[in-house]
């Protein structure tokens, strides 16, 4: 029966990470972690950190990372790349105009 338990645990912590990014240092939240779903099952980027990813350049993170990244995007806690567009091409008409 034991061992059953231990099984079934197993399997229960593999679909829940399976399903969801972790993701450390979440700057809007008190927590020191969230859970964000994943668009598709899969154990690539199961721990990620914000920091890292808007800290580094935009194409490595994006390159190196896509599955978090574009759960981060859809989350809200990342701009996405119209956003993204958008506010690079509002900066340079400032920077022109002055």
């Amino acid at each position: 029966m034991k061992k059953v338990l231990i099984g079934f645990f197993i399997f229960i912590a593999t679909i829940i990470i399976g399903n969801y990014h972790i993701v450390l240092n979440a700057t809007d939240s008190s927590r020191a972690f969230i859970f964000i779903k994943r668009p598709y099952f899969g154990f690539s980027d199961i721990l990620g950190d914000i920091n890292a990813c808007t800290v580094a350049p935009y194409y490595s993170v994006v390159s190196n990372h896509p599955s978090l990244c574009r759960a981060l995007q859809n989350a809200g806690y990342l701009e996405n790349d119209n956003e993204r567009t958008q506010r690079i091409e509002t900066e340079i008409n400032q920077k022109l105009q002055q």
